[in-house]
Parts: structure tokens; C-alpha cells; sequence
């Protein structure tokens, strides 16, 4: 009994010891003190998000093509399909020929995809932004909310949002034939146009709180440059309208700052903001639906402008240096924070013999307030 107590005392007093000889002694995994057996999770770097503020600061030296004061969620579905295993359906658009991509065998994700019909475009979405306007509007009876459905910064509250949102449903898809149309129409991707409306303005079309952005994809005056660059036949329309013959033998890009000013100004106030004092809530809906066809073609001229960007890097078309889906990232971004900020870090990714053209590396080189065209399309893609 002795001889047997001793023992245990020995074994309590040894085993230890010998476990921390040897972790894997007798099968068993003793952990080191103050250690865990499992891996900490690496945090993951991430740009810090740019406010409003920093948006609009002054002294950006890159003109912004178009900028949103929305941030919502991604946009969801009517029907909730998954996103399909096999690959998209692709044909050839009009980036994918200004890129020189061959789309044959391409798989695309669903929002570079325009689909057969309108139903492929519907989308049910509790827009707040929008459900504020419907209530403040009277389109929408929210007297019932104790907050009378808004919130202080004008969106619909969670009372005033479920009284608006059948309303707020059959809103975002009332221009759905119309955005098929143009997309159709353009060879660009359906989805893809739908989404930029729903970011931009989440479908009310009026001005935009900062005052400088129109219609449906808040374009501002400066945005409708690639435009005029891209599509002579609009120049030569307006051109003719504001200025004599002999201007207009002198092409876009050619003319002076102030007359290209006065040519986005005219084209703007005409054709683009549907700002209406007579009109239902203030808005020409008429002008609006019409600038859709405007909003689609913007979309081809950021494509040329990337395009182009690239080409005076690398001599060779963007096609070759980057794929489809990181050009059609670039371009959002192009849309968004202007020719300036990309050309910028296309230039600066280039320049590092280490670093392709792709999405990730260019956009890592965005700066300062540029970076907000990373979340921007990150968002749209969504």
C-alpha cells in the first residue's frame, strides 16, 4: 500500500514534467502555457472609407466624373436565384470590342448580363431614400407612423418604409423596358446600367442634395466630357445649335475650355436634368426616361476613356493587359471619380515592373480621395 502511494506521488510529479518534454507524449497535445493550439486570424487590411466631406473637399485636382451621395446595400432580387454554375451566355458588347475581348467562352458574372426580358431586371428593394421622397411627395400615406414615415434626414423610417413599400417596389422597375432598350441598344450589360441608377439615386431622378448631379446616374456637367469625345455626332448636334459653322468644323477636344463648357451646359440643362417647377413633384419624367439612352452611351465613353488610358501606358489595347471584368471595375471607377484618379494609378501600377493591370493592383494604387471609386464599383458589383 505503501510502495503504490508512493508511485502516484511520483507520477503526479514526473508527468508533468515529462509533458512538457514531449507535447505528443502517450498520443495527447499538451498546450504551452499562454498559447493556443489554434491560429490567430490575420486581419485583413482595408482602406479606410471616405466621407461625404472628403468627397466634396475642395482642392481635388481630379474632376469628378460623377460622385453619389448614396450608400446603400447590395441590391437584391425579386426572386432569390442562385448564381448559375455554368457559364453566362456572352456575346460580343461594345467595351469588349473597343478592348479587343473576344467574348467567346467567357463566363460572366450575372452583373455584366442583360437578360432576354424585363422580368430579368426586376428588383424588390426597401430603398429608404426613396420611400422618403415617395412619402414627402404624397405618394405614399405615412400619416399613420408616429413619425409621419420619416426619419430627420428625410428617408422613410422602418414605419414609413413598410407603408411605401409597395410603392417603392413599383418605382425602381417602372423604367426597366426603357434601361432594357438602351442596353440592348448599346451593347452594354443591363444589370449592369439598372445598378448604377439604383447607387446613384435609387431611382429619383431629381438633383442631387449637393446640387451638382442629374438625373437617374447623377452625371454632373463635367461627367458629359467622354461623351462629347466619344460620339462626334452628338458634338456636331449640339455644337450646331450653340455655336456657327465655323466653331463646329473645330473638333471637341480642340476647342476651348470655356466653349466645351457651354456645350455640356446647353446638352445638360436640355437633355439631362429633369428639373420641372410645373411638373408633377418637380420632375420632367418625360426627360428623364429619355436620358436613359444618354446614361448607356456614358457607360461606352468611360470604356473608350480606359481603353485609351491603357493604350498610352502599354501600346497595346486593354484587352491584352487586363481582363473583361477588372475593365468593366476600372471603367465604374472611371465613372465615378474621373479620368484623373485613374490614369493616376494605371500609371503608378505600370510603373512597378512587378505589378499587372488587374483591379486589385490598380486600385490599390487610387489615392486619397480617390479611393472612394474602389467601394463605388465593390458596391455596384455586388
Amino acid at each position: 500500500m505503501k510502495i503504490s502511494l508512493i508511485f502516484v506521488v511520483l507520477l503526479i510529479l514526473v508527468f508533468p514534467l515529462l509533458a512538457g518534454a514531449s507535447s505528443t507524449m502517450f498520443g495527447l497535445v499538451f498546450p504551452q502555457s499562454g498559447h493556443s493550439t489554434q491560429e490567430e486570424p490575420v486581419e485583413a487590411h482595408q482602406k479606410p472609407v471616405p466621407t461625404k466631406e472628403m468627397r466634396q473637399a475642395t482642392g481635388n485636382p481630379y474632376d469628378p466624373i460623377v460622385s453619389s451621395s448614396m450608400n446603400i446595400p447590395a441590391i437584391r432580387l425579386v426572386q432569390n436565384t442562385p448564381v448559375p454554375a455554368q457559364p453566362v451566355p456572352s456575346s460580343d458588347t461594345a467595351c469588349s470590342m473597343i478592348w479587343k475581348i473576344p467574348m467567346s467562352g467567357i463566363t460572366l458574372p450575372l452583373w455584366l448580363t442583360t437578360p432576354s426580358n424585363t422580368s430579368g431586371l426586376a428588383t424588390q428593394y426597401d430603398y429608404a431614400d426613396l420611400g422618403g421622397e415617395l412619402i414627402r411627395n404624397g405618394e405614399v400615406d405615412a400619416s399613420s407612423c408616429h413619425d409621419n414615415g420619416l426619419l430627420i434626414n428625410g428617408s422613410a423610417s422602418p414605419c414609413g418604409q413598410a407603408a411605401a413599400s409597395e410603392k417603392v417596389y413599383a418605382w425602381q422597375n417602372q423604367f426597366d423596358s426603357l434601361i432594357l432598350d438602351a442596353a440592348v441598344a448599346n451593347k452594354v450589360p443591363a444589370k449592369l446600367l439598372k445598378r448604377i441608377f439604383a447607387y446613384e439615386s435609387q431611382f429619383w431622378p431629381a438633383v442631387s442634395d449637393s446640387g451638382i448631379e442629374y438625373g437617374l446616374g447623377h452625371v454632373t456637367l463635367s461627367g458629359l466630357d467622354p461623351l462629347f469625345q466619344s460620339y462626334p455626332e452628338i458634338y456636331a448636334s449640339i455644337c450646331s445649335i450653340v455655336f456657327d459653322e465655323t466653331t463646329c468644323k473645330i473638333s471637341y477636344a480642340d476647342l476651348p475650355d470655356d466653349q466645351k463648357a457651354m456645350l455640356r451646359g446647353y446638352y445638360l440643362g436640355n437633355y439631362v436634368d429633369p428639373t420641372c417647377p410645373d411638373c408633377l413633384h418637380g420632375i420632367n419624367m418625360e426627360k428623364t426616361r429619355s436620358s436613359i439612352d444618354m446614361f448607356a452611351k456614358l457607360l461606352v465613353a468611360n470604356c473608350k476613356q480606359v481603353n485609351g488610358m491603357i493604350y498610352n501606358q502599354t501600346d497595346r489595347h486593354a484587352g491584352s493587359t487586363t481582363s473583361y471584368e477588372d475593365l468593366w471595375s476600372i471603367t465604374l471607377a472611371n465613372y465615378n471619380v474621373g479620368s484623373g484618379c485613374v490614369e493616376a494609378a494605371i500609371q503608378k501600377t505600370y510603373s512597378l515592373s512587378y505589378a499587372t493591370l488587374t483591379w486589385g493592383n490598380i486600385s490599390y494604387n487610387l489615392k486619397d480621395t480617390c479611393t472612394q471609386a474602389y467601394y463605388y464599383a465593390e458596391s455596384i458589383k455586388k
